[in-house]
Formats: C-alpha cells, structure tokens, sequence
C-alpha cells in the first residue's frame, strides 16, 4: 500500500497499468488530466483507508494462494513436535 503515488501515474501515462490495475493492485485511484494521468490523492486515501479496514491484520508472511490451499489440504508438514512457524507472527505498520 505504500507504492510512491507519482509512479502510478506515471506508469499509467505511459500506459504500463491501467486504471482499474493502479486501483485493484496498488490502491491508487488515476484521473485523466488531458492526455496524462494524475492521482487522485482524496480518492486514493479513502480507498486505502476502505481497503485497510476490510482486510484486517496481515500476516507477516504471504506465501501466496498455492501455499495457503496445500496447508488447507494438509499437505504443508513441520517436523513432528514443531509448532507452525507461521502462527502468531503479524505485520506492524512503520511509520
């Protein structure tokens, strides 16, 4: 969620991301500015903010949708007697 906002548009101009990717991937809202980008920093706070509270905590690793679906199916093992290293362990915001 920290993305540098200025890249966003930039990479929109030039036609690298679209404006639904630069508000679905990096929570960026563009608004077109003649033929250019620009961030819209009101919205882009908003839906940050909107998007903060939905998700709730994060977890310090993501492994991705592969890993979280083999541990669904019990196929992630630990050594016998080892606790999961991933269970307790939250991201803190960095000021």
């Amino acid at each position: 969620m920290r993305s540098r906002l200025g890249a966003s548009a930039e990479r929109g101009t030039a036609g690298v991301v679209s404006e639904a990717a630069a508000r679905e991937k990096y929570g960026v809202v563009l608004r077109r500015a003649g033929r250019k980008w620009e961030v819209d920093a009101a919205a882009t706070d908003k839906l940050r903010g909107s998007l903060v509270a939905s998700r709730g905590p994060l977890p310090m690793f993501d492994r991705g949708p592969y890993f979280d679906e083999l541990r669904k199916q019990g196929l992630v093992l630990h050594p016998e007697d080892w606790p999961d290293p991933d269970a307790g362990w939250m991201a803190v915001a960095v000021a």
